[in-house]
């Protein structure tokens, strides 16, 4: 969940800035990620799976971006108010580790995903992952992922 290319793009408010900090330190493999609040959760809306605390979450968020995965998270879009944020980006990488009961395939995937933050002083509260894992899914098992459009990825506003 970072954005890729250059530069990160600039935010107008702190939520943003806070959101972008976490998508990157998540896609590089740094588990301190100070921005989550001590009782943050994450809902995968897809399953209505709940985790919650600081290090049940840091830990399912590392099993998807580098156990289960090797991912280079693409964020498309950020959009941010004082205390909300919400993130479009695809998920994209390989299939190297267990998941869904599926051992490592080698797969390619390319998910597309949004996920809502909630933030209160200045800490994230609350994630809302909108991941279609059944998706996920049938690309670990075909071993090829699905072409979401007849267009390449569109590249991040930070490098339009």
């Amino acid at each position: 969940m970072a954005a890729t290319g250059g530069s990160e793009p600039a935010f107008s408010t702190a939520a943003g800035a806070t959101v972008t900090a976490l998508l990157a330190a998540i896609a590089a493999g740094d588990d301190r990620a100070p921005a989550l609040a001590g009782d943050v959760s994450l809902a995968v809306m897809t399953t209505g799976e709940v985790t919650r605390g600081r290090e049940a979450v840091l830990a399912l968020l590392a099993h998807l971006y580098r156990h289960a995965f090797a991912v280079t998270p693409n964020v498309r879009t950020v959009v941010a108010s004082a205390e909300r944020a919400i993130v479009e980006s695809e998920f994209t990488g390989r299939h190297v580790g267990e998941f869904a009961g599926i051992g490592p395939t080698g797969a390619p995937v390319r998910v597309p995903y949004a996920a809502a933050f909630d933030l209160t002083a200045g800490e994230i509260t609350a994630i809302r992952l909108y991941l279609p894992l059944d998706l996920l899914v049938r690309q670990i098992r075909d071993g090829q992922p699905r072409p979401l459009r007849d267009e390449p990825p569109m590249a991040p506003p930070h490098e339009r």
